[in-house]
């Protein structure tokens, strides 16, 4: 019972790359290209980044769609039903543990999507799955 709360921890943090792997696949035409790295920030951060050759978001627009519900209308986004909360979510979980997500794009290049997470998370085992 000791690692009941690191597991919903867990859960919550695997939720998070869940939709931001899922909002590169939804919104990266066919023939696109969907990425992920991981490595640490010279602040000793652990940085995992998530980048797709999408659609994009106009850079004017990244606010709307960190907001929940906030939804940027495109021909290619009115394709795909969703409620507007993968990201705005996704962000509150990465803050939940102490981290940050950043967001940059450019329309029909694509999106990059790194989250940073405390050093002290790589220490501890924390992001091992736990059965």
């Amino acid at each position: 019972m000791a690692n009941r709360p690191s597991q919903g921890r867990s859960r919550i943090l695997k939720q998070a790359f869940l939709n931001l792997l899922y909002n590169s696949a939804d919104f990266t035409p066919s023939g696109g290209l969907i990425g992920v790295k991981v490595g640490r920030a010279a602040s000793g951060e652990l940085v995992i980044s998530f980048s797709n050759t999408g659609i994009g978001i106009a850079p004017e627009d990244i606010q709307k769609e960190m907001m929940p519900f906030g939804q940027v209308e495109s021909k290619m986004s009115r394709l795909h039903a969703g409620t507007g909360l993968g990201l705005p979510l996704s962000e509150t979980f990465i803050k939940l543990h102490g981290g940050r997500l950043e967001i940059a794009s450019e329309i029909n290049k694509g999106t990059t999507a790194p989250l940073y997470l405390p050093s002290e998370r790589l220490g501890n085992g924390f992001l091992r799955h736990q059965n």
